[in-house]
């Protein structure tokens, strides 16, 4: 008899990895999607939102693949987002985190964090380099409105 079973297991089963890669696919096709559609959210803090509420790093290898192809199809700095969730992790999170108990509302601020974060990360990096500053767009806000509802219903509920 085993007393220690789960010390005889393969971490990183095949199975998980494949699972977690196959969801790739269809966010990729989403995020070609909404580079076409402009009103459909690009998802940015609703991957973020995802690590967030979930604290796994399991979903980490999946944002960071989909962050790479935002990046590419919106014309940012290769692993900006990187850079970003690195600063927004170790400074702007646990200030959420230690103010903020509803779970809902965690997830509405991080949305709106990383969106409103992001955009002075971008406009930071194009001052520092001395390219064309990145307008403001009210279309901004209506991602933070619709991805905030995705994720009240998919993470939240």
């Amino acid at each position: 008899m085993q007393t220690f079973s789960g010390m005889q297991r393969n971490s990183t089963n095949i199975r998980t990895l494949t699972h977690d890669l196959l969801w790739l696919v269809p966010l990729v096709i989403y995020e070609a999607l909404g580079t076409i559609y402009f009103l459909m959210p690009p998802l940015f803090g609703f991957m973020v939102a995802l690590l967030v509420i979930n604290k796994r790093k399991r979903y980490l290898p999946l944002v960071l693949l989909y962050l790479l192809f935002y990046e590419a199809d919106h014309g940012f700095f290769i692993c900006s987002s990187w850079f970003f969730l690195f600063i927004f992790f170790r400074f702007a999170l646990p200030i959420i985190e230690d103010y903020i108990v509803s779970r809902s509302f965690t997830v509405f601020l991080t949305i709106t964090a990383c969106y409103i974060g992001y955009f002075l990360f971008v406009l930071l990096i194009n001052f520092i380099f001395g390219l064309a500053t990145p307008q403001w767009s009210w279309l901004l806000m209506y991602y933070v409105l619709i991805e905030s509802l995705l994720a009240w219903i998919f993470l939240c509920v």
